[in-house]
């Protein structure tokens, strides 16, 4: 009886031992899931909008598009080309707040 609780523990310490050196492993060798993909197709921003609903703003070939998600659907609400060399709104510098009330 004694010998059967030994081997059942002496088994449970080496699981739990190959269970920790498998993390270490993996913390070391494994895949980042923080790391971003690196495609064509961008999420440039998200916001949450309840318990089932979000909007993703996404850019893809030259065009950004406004999409809302919901636990069962997904909808375009917009889309516009975009040029290399025109900026997204709200990524424009301001003005110190001296030249904004000189300039009106």
């Amino acid at each position: 009886m004694t010998i059967d609780l030994l081997q059942i523990m002496l088994s449970g310490a080496v699981v739990l031992a190959l269970i920790y050196a498998s993390a270490r492993l993996y913390e070391k060798y494994g895949v980042n899931l923080t790391e971003k993909p690196r495609g064509e197709i961008k999420i440039v921003d998200s916001i949450y909008l309840g318990k089932h609903g979000r909007l993703f703003l996404v850019e893809a070939e030259g065009q950004i598009s406004l999409i809302a998600a919901d636990n069962n659907t997904l909808s375009e609400i917009w889309t516009r080309d975009i040029s290399s060399s025109r900026q997204l709104a709200g990524t424009e510098k301001c003005l110190p707040t001296e030249q904004v009330q000189k300039e009106y």
